[in-house]
């Protein structure tokens, strides 16, 4: 799958899944639910235990129409080359890190670099990210993505870590992209998962309508 058209079905989908665990097995359920439940973008962080052998498992076991499982939280060339041969379509890495955004596009996968203060969001554009993952976003709130658009409207913000699922409109409202959320979706059983997850789609779903009705 071109990396264009990756970056196109994140932007499409509206959200970002986050799985970070403490075993790949518990991984594979948290993600194994979200997929379940109708979610389609899937980040496992490589904080996980076993990380790439959960993306090998979900690349080779869903179809990429239906599911793009990508990998986060990437320091290294080494660590892109590895999740590109595990099946991942997409890098997520905390911050700004010129290595990876050039590795990850050089093996054609969309990349969401990370960045806080406007400085490191104009240096993500520079380096040709294709998303720029606002985070913490809880530290500013949804209004830090209306003010970063102001002077950057160029911006693809992906707000992450810390937005509360009944927010996760809000950010969308004013200007995001998409939002990354992790916990407040894997936590729980199967069944919480998919309940959750439904109701945070149709939230995002309905605030992209209303913003391009409005547009």
């Amino acid at each position: 799958m071109p990396r264009y058209e990756t970056a196109s079905r994140i932007a499409r989908d509206g959200v970002v899944a986050v799985v970070r665990s403490h075993s790949p097995d518990l991984a594979r359920e948290q993600a194994l639910a979200l997929l379940k439940a109708g979610q389609r973008v899937v980040e496992v962080s490589m904080t996980t235990p076993g990380a790439l052998d959960v993306v090998a498992d979900l690349s080779h076991g869903w179809p990429a129409h239906e599911a793009l499982i990508g990998v986060g939280t990437v320091l290294d060339e080494a660590t892109v080359r590895m999740s590109e041969l595990a099946g991942a379509r997409f890098v997520v890495s905390p911050t700004v890190n010129r290595t990876v955004l050039r590795a990850a596009h050089r093996y054609g996968m969309a990349t969401l670099a990370g960045a806080l203060s406007p400085t490191e969001a104009a240096t993500a554009i520079e380096e040709g990210a294709d998303f720029v993952k606002l985070f913490p976003a809880s530290v500013y709130g949804a209004d830090a993505v209306r003010h970063l658009l102001a002077p950057f409207p160029q911006l693809a913000l992906v707000p992450t870590g810390g937005v509360p699922l009944e927010l996760a409109p809000d950010y969308i409202r004013a200007g995001a992209v998409a939002v990354g959320i992790g916990s407040e979706l894997t936590s729980g059983d199967p069944r919480s998962i998919e309940g959750r997850v439904r109701q945070l789609r149709t939230a995002v779903a309905r605030e992209k309508a209303e913003r391009t009705a409005r547009a």
